[in-house]
């Protein structure tokens, strides 16, 4: 008797950063809620935001980051916004 063992190799998600220059519009929403509508990467075109996949608050030392996991229908994208320093960051996110 022969068994076939097959061994299941787990994806690896992760976000890679980019230090690109980004101009985010956001919607407030009660009770102090942001959430984005679109961004734009410096030299790139507009993206909009089709659907917010997830949401979480990180720390960056003294600063609050609240991290948006989004959807354009065709990448996946992680906006961070420091509450301290009032700026945006974007990465990529890709499933290797």
């Amino acid at each position: 008797m022969v068994v076939k063992c097959y061994l299941y190799r787990m994806p690896i998600i992760k976000t890679v950063q980019s230090d690109a220059k980004i101009k985010v519009a956001v919607v407030f929403e009660p009770p102090g809620g942001i959430r984005p509508a679109w961004f734009e990467v410096a030299g790139k075109e507009r993206i909009q935001v089709s659907e917010i996949c997830a949401t979480w608050h990180s720390s960056h030392g003294a600063a609050k980051i609240i991290v948006f996991e989004i959807w354009d229908r065709k990448e996946k994208y992680s906006l961070g916004y420091d509450t301290k320093a009032l700026t945006w960051s974007v990465g990529l996110t890709v499933i290797e």
